[in-house]
This record gives C-alpha cells, structure tokens and sequence, in this order.
C-alpha cells in the first residue's frame, strides 16, 4: 500500500511537472499572439492574397503590349503610303517602337512575376502561421488531458491515504485477547 503511495506521489509529481510544462509552453504561444480571432484574419488575408494573385495571373495572360503594338502599326499602316523613303522611315519608326514595346512588356512580365512571388511568399506565411496555430490547439488539448489525470491522480492518492490511515489506526487499535474473551 505505501508502495502504492508512493508510485502515486511520483506520478502526481511527474504529471504536475508535465503540466506545468504545457503551460509554459502555452503561456508563450498565446503572448506571441494576443488575437482571438487571428485564425480567421488570416484566412481572409490569404483569400485577398490568392485574388490579386489571380488579377495579377490575368494581367500577365493579356498581352496588353502586343495589342497596343498591333494597333499602333495598324494605324500607321492606314495613314502610310507615300514615297519610299517615307516607307523606311515609318519602317525605323515602327520598329523602334516595337522594340520599346517589347522592352515595356518585358520590365512589366518581370514586375508581375516578383509580385506572384511575393504573395505566393505572403500565402506560404500565413500557411505556417495556421500550422502553428493548429499545433497550439492540440497543446492546449494535452494540457487538458494532463490536468485531468493529475485530478484523477490526486483522488485515487487522497483516497488510498484515508485508507491507509484507517488501516493503520486498526491495526494500532486496542488489542484485544481473544482467548480470555470466551473463557
């Protein structure tokens, strides 16, 4: 029995250092973040991040550049004729402004790429953010659980000591001789 006792103290023991190492541990998560609802925030911001990451998809599927292009040398190509010396200045002209177009949609593909890069960063983090989240509410459910061990623990302790102690004050009770009893 005082075996018992005592595998049930170090148990208890084990059990409150267990616990008081959850709470620490949860005590540092919940001051790294004081949000209540900062689950939510985040997948909303992660739902604004994956639109404009979708915009910006779209914006770079439209070849803005090479339309404008097209229209340009299309309405050149109206107003041209002339002489042939006309011709291959509008030639120079056009293709010097074809390549400043080019040069346009390649610094704007480039901008629109390190924006994806960006947000697809952005999103990565919030990720993390809802894993650590995750990982905080399963602390928080092991604490819970050691808590109520340790309260079981406690019990079945506190009962066996009020056992051990009504044993013992039978046993060191008045003796009795049997024998001068029934004679």
């Amino acid at each position: 029995m005082e075996e018992a006792n005592r595998t049930l103290t170090s148990d208890v023991a084990n059990l409150a250092n267990e616990k008081e190492e959850l709470n620490n541990k949860l005590k540092e998560a919940l001051e790294s973040d004081k949000s209540k609802d900062w689950e939510q925030q985040i997948n909303q911001m992660k739902q604004s991040f994956e639109k404009q990451l979708q915009s910006e998809r779209t914006l770079k599927t439209q070849p803005q550049a090479v339309n404008k292009l097209a229209e340009i040398m299309n309405r050149k190509e109206v107003r041209g004729g002339g002489s042939r010396r006309g011709n291959d200045t509008d030639m120079r002209r056009k293709e010097k402004e074809n390549r400043k177009l080019q040069l346009e949609l390649r610094s704007e593909k480039e901008k629109l790429n390190s924006t994806m890069i960006k947000y697809q960063k952005e999103i990565n983090e919030m990720q993390a953010l809802a894993e650590e989240s995750q990982m905080r509410i399963e602390l928080q459910m092991a604490l819970d659980s050691k808590d109520s061990d340790i309260e079981q623990l406690r019990n079945l302790l506190q009962t066996l000591t009020v056992q051990s102690m009504d044993s013992a004050s039978l046993s060191s009770g008045p003796e009795f001789d049997t024998d001068d009893a029934y004679a």
